[in-house]
């Protein structure tokens, strides 16, 4: 009997162990597990496994174990993007820098060619703060690639049309499994290896900042791409209005639709382009 006692108490105290390394959330109304995995730090797989969910269907006031893997996100806002006029001069296509920023070596992420890393300091800063949210939402993802942005006094640049005036930049995606080349080289995604919810939440996190000074303008990826992300977001709950405000899938190629446009050959990394400056002449 004593035995039995013994064995009792031992779980018992197992569970309170449990239970001190891990916390609960109340779902409230219109959340979903991807919005609350984005909330802690995690990933909607996590959570899922922890509950043993077997599809993303929440109930309002359901109770969800946050596992100890989790990590809350940071409670510090984000440091304010400067924004200086005079230094992306002409377009994109057609341009040049003047006093340039450049992107510095930083956690998390790999840039690719180091004497194109120069951009308008707006640019620079914008690009620091997604990849920093990135880190923030999901702290076990593998390093991420990062492309040319311009040289250090702009002007025509070999493998590309623009990357002329500090305003493009090109990023690479996260997979599901990081590829052998990656980050040194951009990879080819497709359904099999590319990781929706962290590349979907990459791309948001430049896209929100749309009607910000300097903020994204547009963004050039493979239109099947889209699709896929599409998908993939309907599939676990994210809003379709916002959606069909950031894809330009499924209304066609030719559409205006989106923030998210199509453009050819870019199936192995997404291309962001940045607003000018607020009343900078110079910046077309």
């Amino acid at each position: 009997m004593r035995s039995w006692l013994v064995v009792l108490v031992v779980i018992a105290l197992g569970d309170v162990a449990r239970a001190d390394r891990t916390h609960t959330h109340t779902v409230e109304a219109r959340q979903t597990l991807s919005s609350i995995a984005k909330r802690y730090g995690c990933t909607v797989a996590a959570i899922k496994e922890a509950n043993q969910l077997t599809s993303d269907a929440l109930d309002i006031d359901q109770q969800l174990i946050i596992p100890d893997e989790c990590e809350k996100p940071s409670t510090e806002k984000p440091k304010a993007v400067k924004v200086v006029t005079g230094q992306s001069i002409g377009r994109p296509w057609n341009g040049h820098l003047a006093h340039p920023a450049e992107l510095p070596s930083g956690k998390g992420y790999h840039i690719r060619r180091p004497w194109r890393a120069f951009g308008a300091t707006h640019v620079v800063g914008y690009i620091q703060r997604a990849i920093a949210e990135a880190r923030q939402k999901f702290p076990k993802a593998h390093v991420l690639a990062i492309g040319d942005i311009s040289q250090k006094r702009g002007g025509e640049i070999s493998d590309h049309h623009s990357h002329q005036s500090g305003r493009d930049v090109d990023i690479g995606f996260f997979y599901k499994k990081q590829p052998a080349d990656y980050p040194q080289d951009f990879v080819t995604a497709d359904e099999s290896n590319l990781d929706c919810e962290k590349t979907l939440s990459l791309i948001e996190s430049f896209a929100k900042t749309h009607d910000k000074p300097g903020g994204v303008q547009m963004i050039f990826l493979d239109f099947e791409l889209q699709g896929i992300l599409y998908r993939w977001g309907k599939k676990h709950g994210v809003d379709v209005d916002h959606l069909e405000w950031l894809f330009q899938y499924p209304h066609g190629r030719g559409s205006s639709d989106g923030i998210v446009r199509h453009e050819p050959n870019h199936s192995d990394h997404f291309h962001v382009r940045f607003q000018c400056p607020p009343d900078d002449d110079r910046c077309e």
